[in-house]
């Protein structure tokens, strides 16, 4: 099992590193923003912007003269709606030889570039969630559930009402450890959506909304059998107080 963790763990660290890797060096846009494409060419008459491929691989014409600045010639490119990879290819004469060359740009949701700190830093943080996750498992193995539910009723007949309520939700949560689990999966998920984002990994970002709704679903039917075990405590525990003829129902 410790084999199986560490594995996933140090998976997720190279998936992420793989992607901070796959941004560097790369001409960065931000989504829905015009971006500068450029292409260098000191001793070109003038170079034509060919095509675009965009990141779900359609291709458009453009065919358009690039303007020039300096030594550099640039197009505005606007239609930056998509995120992920660009390709753009231009032409030129280079020394009265036509000459073709293609570069690729990224557009980002905020225009930044994903580096291989922000990878570690999120996959730390995910590390982090699952050992919370572990910690809990284990803690849960270790308590005597038997001995607090006695403190409880004891908690009751010494009419220590809040300590009895604070102690109760305390019980049946980790009782229900499965709650605790699933909260903490929560920020799992939202670190994995920041990298997705951050990334602009298209796959990753078509998938979310689906996982969004199957974890919102699941959180409503776990929420439904946690209240509905905790009602059937609460009766339990009343009946328990009547027996002891502790003045409940009396």
């Amino acid at each position: 099992m410790k084999r199986i963790y560490l594995t996933m763990l140090v998976g997720l660290l190279l998936i992420g590193i793989v992607y901070a890797e796959q941004s560097g060096g790369v001409l960065i846009g931000k989504q829905n923003d015009c971006l500068q494409i450029p292409q260098e060419c000191t001793s070109c008459s003038g170079v034509t912007l060919t095509s675009i491929q965009y990141p779900n691989m359609s291709r458009s014409y453009i065919n358009a003269a690039m303007t020039k600045q300096g030594s550099s010639y640039n197009y505005s490119f606007c239609n930056t709606s998509s995120l992920g990879n660009y390709i753009y290819c231009t032409t030129g004469d280079v020394d009265g030889t036509d000459t073709t060359a293609c570069k690729d740009f990224k557009i980002t949701s905020d225009g930044g570039n994903y580096t291989t700190s922000d990878s570690i830093t999120n996959v730390a943080l995910i590390i982090f969630f699952f050992l919370l996750i572990l910690g809990v498992y284990v803690l849960n193995k270790n308590i005597d559930f038997n001995k607090w539910n006695n403190s409880i009723i004891g908690k009751y007949e010494n009419k220590n009402y809040v300590k009895l309520v604070l102690s109760s939700i305390t019980y049946n949560i980790m009782k229900n450890s499965f709650i605790i689990y699933y909260i903490l999966i929560l920020p799992i998920l939202l670190l994995i959506m920041n990298i997705a984002y951050t990334s602009s990994n298209v796959s990753m970002i078509q998938f979310i909304p689906s996982l969004i709704v199957v974890y919102l679903v699941g959180f409503i039917i776990i929420g439904i059998y946690f209240f509905g075990y905790v009602q059937e405590w609460l009766m339990n525990l009343l009946e328990e107080f009547r027996n002891s003829n502790w003045g409940v129902g009396q």
